[in-house]
C-alpha cells in the first residue's frame, strides 16, 4: 500500500469514527456489536459508499457477520481494520460499546425520577 492509499485510508478512518459511531447509537442503542442490517442502514443513511465500508463493518460487527458482509476491497483483515479504527478514532477501545446495566435507584440517582402524565 503506497503513501497515498494510506493517507486515503487514514482520512475514511476518520470520518467514519466520527460519523457512524453516534449514528448507530442514536438509531440502536449503545451497544458492542450490531446487526449487518443496521449497519449497512447507517452506511446509506450517512451516504458512505465509499469503498471503505468494511471499516464500520468490521468495527460495529462481529467476525462472522464481517466474514459475511465484507467486500474485500481494504485487503486488510478483521482484528487490522479493528485496531487501526481504534488508532485513529476518539473512540477509546473495544470496551466502549458495553452494556452497563444500572439498578431501578441508581438510575434515579442519576438521571432523576423521570417524566409524568400527572
Amino acid at each position: 500500500m503506497g503513501w497515498f492509499e494510506r493517507f486515503r485510508l487514514r482520512r475514511a478512518v476518520r470520518r467514519y469514527a466520527r460519523y457512524v459511531p453516534a449514528a448507530l447509537r442514536k438509531g440502536w442503542g449503545k451497544s458492542e456489536f450490531y446487526t449487518p442490517g443496521q449497519v449497512e442502514s447507517v452506511l446509506n443513511a450517512l451516504k458512505m459508499t465509499d469503498g471503505y465500508q468494511d471499516l464500520a463493518r468490521a468495527v460495529f460487527l462481529t467476525e462472522t457477520d464481517f466474514l459475511e458482509a465484507s467486500d474485500g476491497n481494504l485487503n486488510l483483515s478483521y482484528d487490522e481494520i479493528r485496531d487501526l479504527f481504534f488508532s485513529f478514532s476518539s473512540v477509546s477501545g473495544y470496551g466502549q460499546y458495553e452494556h452497563a446495566p444500572l439498578s431501578d435507584g441508581d438510575a434515579v440517582n442519576r438521571y432523576g425520577v423521570g417524566w409524568s402524565r400527572e
